[in-house]
């Protein structure tokens, strides 16, 4: 500052000026403010003061010059106030910010709480909306691979095949029909609905056609019962798992919609379709672990509005799967999808073979993809298969999911 640099000068100018030499005892000359002169000897020359004196006012002037850089409108003194009242103006802000971020907290935990209940509410609708279908279907059977007549009339026509190959006799429906779908030359016929009017024929019908497999009959036509999409890929998936642990050895027993071991313990998949709730309550360590995990991606597969993306990992335990199923399932892309199908195949560090999948409403994915890395020997993967709902696809859908699903292994 101005006054700081004057002082400066002043004590450069003052360290050069000479010393004065000291007075002798005898008389003194003539001194004014402007110039002093002194007198030691009559043969010596008057000593002349005139600089220290020039130096005192010049210092007087600087010290003015301090003060008014100090005090005066303006001066240092006003700039430190003004520093110290913005600093207070920051505190003050920190405080409001701070308790700005405790609302923030309270609020992000009661909406998590909020989502949580929201998933368990959408969880039990729909396990009972599958209930109301399972049971709206209870009479119902479907006849696959009945060859087809544009004269046809089923209502007759399928009891009268009953009576003749499965020697049920008295079977009457309610209603019979053709489900939609695209006839072609030489197709696959379309398959039948037919809605019993008594459940005791269903289960006469199933069990004289077992037999007539058992006894290696011929039959123009196979029965099944109808059920939801989901009933039908668990009940699958229950008979792959029963037909493994028996060529283990291990006699489990399917019992309802549970696999059974000979112990009484219910069989439970290790890897499952993360919830809202385990997504929002991970600390800060799982977090920081997921995120840490690198994956592949494919490009986007599109149709009819529907889009399909692919990720891919190398994994070789089930705890790597589930932190990637997670990872994906809290992708901002992946995250808003309809389904994550997750496919994964690994051997541990033993050499057991591990394999499975999650559907995640895409019913018979997972079982078709996993399929194909068997047939493939792909091992030590794992793969989310994303899709954003367009139109229906039908079968379709299965060649576009393997196209992707190879797309991001294929970069791993």
């Amino acid at each position: 500052m101005r006054a700081i640099k004057k002082l400066r000068g002043f004590v450069a100018r003052a360290s050069d000026t000479k010393e004065s030499q000291p007075f002798p005892s005898s008389g003194f000359g003539h001194l004014n403010p402007f110039q002093a002169t002194a007198t030691f000897a009559p043969n010596m020359e008057p000593l002349t003061i005139t600089e220290p004196y020039k130096t005192l006012a010049k210092l007087s002037q600087d010290v003015g010059d301090i003060k008014a850089d100090l005090w005066e409108k303006d001066g240092l003194d006003d700039k430190i106030q003004c520093v110290a009242g913005t600093q207070e103006e920051t505190l003050s802000d920190m405080e409001l910010l701070k308790t700005e971020n405790e609302k923030l907290k309270k609020d992000m935990e009661m909406l998590k709480s909020v989502v949580i209940k929201l998933d368990r509410k959408v969880q039990q609708q729909e396990a009972e909306i599958t209930d109301l279908k399972g049971r709206s279907m209870k009479f119902n059977i479907l006849i696959h691979n009945l060859e087809e007549d544009s004269e046809e009339v089923l209502r007759t026509k399928i009891p009268n095949l009953i009576k003749e190959h499965l020697g049920v006799e008295g079977v009457e429906f309610s209603n019979t029909h053709r489900n939609a779908g695209e006839v072609k030359p030489n197709g696959k016929p379309r398959t039948i609905t037919g809605r019993l009017m008594r459940i005791e024929y269903k289960d006469e019908i199933l069990k004289q056609q077992r037999a007539k497999k058992e006894g290696g009959a011929e039959l123009p036509f196979y029965i099944t019962p109808q059920s939801p999409p989901q009933v039908n890929e668990t009940r699958k998936k229950l008979v792959e798992l029963n037909n493994k642990y028996w060529q283990e050895n291990v006699k489990t027993r399917i019992i309802g919609d549970k696999l059974v071991f000979p112990n009484g313990t219910v069989y439970k998949d290790k890897v499952s379709t993360p919830n809202a709730e385990e997504l929002l309550q991970m600390d800060s360590k799982e977090i920081e672990k997921i995120e840490g995990i690198s994956t592949k991606r494919s490009d986007t597969h599109s149709d009819g509005g529907n889009q399909f993306s692919a990720a891919a990992v190398d994994v070789n335990a089930f705890a790597k799967v589930r932190n990637f199923y997670k990872k994906v399932s809290i992708d901002p892309f992946y995250g808003r999808a309809n389904h994550n199908i997750l496919i994964y195949r690994f051997k541990d560090n033993n050499g057991i073979l591990h394999e499975g999948y999650c559907d995640d409403g895409e019913f018979g994915a997972g079982r078709k993809m996993l399929g194909i890395l068997q047939d493939q020997s792909r091992v030590n993967v794992a793969i989310v298969i994303s899709r954003m709902m367009g139109r229906h696809l039908g079968p379709k859908r299965f060649q576009i999911m393997e196209n992707t699903m190879m797309d991001a292994l294929n970069k791993v």
